[in-house]
């Protein structure tokens, strides 16, 4: 009897408390474009309590009726707006752009209170623009200078978080998975600034919804076409050029989005080639991107978007080596991804949102080599592609101002094709071998469903804590795994935030690469009843805080465990065989990694930036491997470190500058050789012996693997940007940029040539290939 007493009293004095309560839901949107505004932060200055709009510009707050109701909606860039009266639970925001620096620094206190992921980057797309980078602004390369991210090889826009592969990261454009996300030699990634209103990396635990890779997921949003006006911009760079086209399709109801980039690489190059060579060889390269977005308001609570990307690339070389017509060569690769997405987010309630979404994605990748003579044609041609077809769902509820609950579920179906080689040879126009082989058609079927519970008790502790359930259906064998996610903020804005995250993840599919670098020819393979998919779990914990209301201070240590992972067997690749593929593959693989970041971020004023420092270790383990010994992963860097400033001078001028230092990465390099007598036989090697009078070239002497490590590498880069206004009154901005100032010789690799010593004696000298000189470059924007 005692305990339904107390029941019936803890019951009706949490409905009082919530009789006296208003839940107040509704979009922040920009007051122009009526794009909505990701991450403003919603401030009920009564009760000191607020929250930021999610990836629709959504936001549910809940306000005491009993208090003075005073609530202000904030966000970077636009000027402040608050209310005092509510008639209504349906509350939208128009903002419109303006500074207000007081409002600012209220704004990240705020959104560093109330934001319930660990371990997440999100850097404004404005900040970016003016990072000074290697040819142009560059998404993924922004954010290599935060703490635990790394772009493998100088000036490359490869993404190694946390110690983990290429692979190991979920990239989405609007819903839809890529599966390379980089442009020739990973210099430059697919995702264009102007075309991307959001981005947000997250290198922890990640919200439950998310799941499929061990190590990160990078979720970017393209803009949304402005409702009211049409506008559009046109860039022009160095090696490159874009333009942006917007406006609405009907006023207020229905907006569109186009944009367009061509990399022009190629119109340099084959020309100068040709005439250097006199026609005897050439050489070029070019890329597209293609972007376009649809969004339509079927009534105020439900919105339509359709989004769409296609890219490609092209390498080719033509080689006429003794300048006759009937003596040639030429080789093509091409490489490219396509995206489509369907997405209708609805506001069901005042409480309940819902999330749908249609996406399909393919990317394909194809060598061709041919070699012609007067008589004999020789050709050898390689290809692959896959494609996943997605469709997922979200709902989540606003129970109370305490408690949030959001659950979904979703299914991907999966097509590979990781290969066909042809060869190819005729002579006189006589086909005398046709050789085709087909790696068998490969399928994937993965559901999953989530369940998420985001819950703040007490005003210094905010939980989130949720679970994944994960299978994948490959041929009759069926995996599945249950993946918990937990993290826990303890503190206040007065003492700072400590915290700690849990999670576990499973990675249905493979990316086979021989170099470790991610190119484009690498192979994508799903879990097979012989190969397992591969599992990480990682451990973090973190302190946080403000500082003299202006710098942002914070630490993270982490532990991460990777398993069954696979790699190829020494000395064979994709191709070494006519078998199964996975004869060629080590499984099993064990990985740990482990560090500690800092990062110290200064967000308001004329001068702003960050400087990051991360302490990590790597290290990778294969039974049949470096003799069974554990050895360093090949981007362990064991020190990091970047500095970023930006500095307005006014709103014509803005000064940007970076400097980078890396410890060497660990790489494996000849410690010696040996010469032996060459082996005289006839027909059969097993009748060979030993000739006493002629020595062989000899045998390397290797280190362990990863044994040895590069030179560190530092550099420094600088950006100056110049606003203003063309004679017709359009916005226009110059972009200079020099990559590697002081032209440091950063160590790209190491080498081995034959000398002849003073003493007549002959051995190796190593040297060093270095990495990117000095690089100046410009861009000239115009906007209407």
């Amino acid at each position: 009897m005692l305990r339904i007493l107390f029941s019936m009293l803890l019951f009706f004095s949490c409905y009082s408390v919530w009789a006296q309560s208003m839940l107040i839901s509704g979009f922040v949107r920009d007051s122009i474009s009526n794009e909505p505004l990701i991450g403003a932060s919603i401030w009920n200055e009564g009760t000191r309590e607020g929250t930021i709009s999610d990836h629709f510009g959504h936001y549910s707050i809940v306000v005491d009726q009993t208090s003075k109701l005073k609530v202000a909606v904030s966000f970077i860039g636009y000027k402040t707006k608050t209310i005092d009266r509510i008639e209504s639970e349906r509350v939208d925001f128009s903002l419109s752009p303006g500074i207000d620096l007081d409002e600012v620094r209220i704004v990240e206190n705020s959104i560093n209170s109330e934001r319930n992921d660990f371990g997440v980057i999100s850097i404004p797309i404005k900040l970016l623009k003016e990072i000074p980078i290697l040819g142009e602004p560059d998404v993924l390369k922004a954010m290599q200078f935060m703490p635990g991210i790394q772009g493998g090889a100088e000036g490359r826009s490869g993404l190694y978080v946390r110690g983990g592969s290429l692979d190991q990261n979920l990239i989405l454009l609007d819903g839809s998975p890529i599966y390379y996300m980089n442009h020739y030699g990973n210099f430059l990634s697919l995702f264009h600034p102007e075309i991307i209103s959001n981005v947000k990396l997250y290198k922890g635990a990640s919200p439950a919804k998310y799941g499929g890779r061990l190590s990160s997921v990078v979720d970017l949003r393209m803009r949304q076409g402005n409702r009211k006006e049409h506008h559009g911009s046109l860039g022009i760079g160095l090696l490159s050029a874009d333009i942006l086209l917007e406006g609405p399709i009907k006023k207020d109801t229905t907006s569109y989005i186009f944009s367009a980039r061509r990399f022009y690489l190629d119109a340099i190059m084959r020309p100068a080639y040709y005439l250097l060579t006199e026609g005897r060889f050439s050489v070029g390269y070019n890329f597209y991107d293609i972007y376009g977005k649809i969004d339509h308001s079927i009534n105020e609570d439900n919105r339509l978007y359709f989004s769409l990307y296609k890219g490609n690339d092209s390498f080719g070389t033509f080689i006429n080596p003794w300048g006759e017509q009937n003596l040639d060569g030429k080789s093509q690769t091409n490489w490219g991804n396509l995206l489509t997405s369907i997405r209708l987010n609805s506001q069901l309630s005042n409480r309940l949102l819902s999330d749908l979404i249609v996406a399909y994605s393919r990317y394909q990748s194809g060598e061709l080599i041919e070699m012609n003579t007067d008589s004999t044609f020789k050709s050898h041609e390689q290809k692959s592609i896959i494609q996943n077809i997605s469709i997922k769902s979200e709902f989540i509820y606003k129970v109370n101002k305490w408690y949030e609950f959001s659950s979904g579920a979703g299914l991907s179906f999966q097509k590979f094709h990781p290969g066909q080689s042809i060869n190819s040879n005729s002579v006189g126009g006589i086909k005398m071998e046709d050789d085709t082989y087909n790696v068998e058609m490969q399928y994937g079927l993965d559901p999953y469903l989530f369940i998420e519970n985001v819950l703040n008790p007490t005003d210094f502790l905010k939980l989130n804590l949720g679970f994944r359930y994960a299978g994948s259906l490959v041929k009759d064998t069926y995996y599945q795994k249950i993946q918990p996610r937990f993290i826990a903020l303890l503190g206040t804005e007065k003492t700072g935030f400590f915290k700690c995250a849990y999670s576990e993840n499973m990675q249905p599919l493979h990316l086979l690469s021989r170099e470790s670098i991610g190119t484009p020819n690498d192979q994508w393979v799903p879990a097979t009843n012989q190969i397992s998919p591969a599992i990480a779990k990682q451990f973090s914990v973190g302190y946080s805080r403000y500082l003299l209301n202006n710098f942002e201070f914070s630490v993270e240590a982490y532990v991460k465990h990777l398993s069954n992972l696979i790699d190829y067997k020494d000395g064979t690749s994709y191709w070494s065989t006519e078998g199964d593929w996975q004869n060629n593959v080590e499984t099993g693989g064990q990985g740990v990694s482990k560090g500690v970041e800092i990062l110290v971020k200064k967000n308001n004023g004329k001068t702003t930036g960050w400087l990051s420092y991360t302490l990590a270790k790597t290290d990778r383990y294969f039974e049949n491997k470096n003799s069974g010994n554990w050895y360093p992963f090949i981007y362990d860097r064991r020190h990091d470190f970047s500095l970023v400033l930006n500095h307005k001078f006014n709103e014509k001028y803005t000064l940007s500058a970076s400097w980078v230092f890396g410890s060497g990465y660990p790489i494996t390099l000849e410690t010696g050789y040996y010469q032996t007598y060459q082996l005289d036989y006839k027909g059969d090697v097993s009748s060979a012996s030993l000739n006493p009078f002629e020595l062989d070239e000899g045998m390397v002497i290797y280190s362990e693997k990863n044994g040895v490590r590069l030179g560190n590498s530092h550099r420094l880069d600088l950006g100056f940007q110049i606003h203003g206004t063309t004679k017709k009154g359009r916005d226009k901005t110059w972009s200079f940029n020099i990559y590697n100032v002081y032209n440091q010789q950063n160590p790209a690799y190491y080498y081995y040539d034959w000398v002849n010593h003073k003493d007549h004696s002959q051995g190796k000298d190593i040297y060093q290939q270095s990495g990117i000189p000095i690089v100046p470059s410009f861009t000239y924007r115009v906007k209407w």
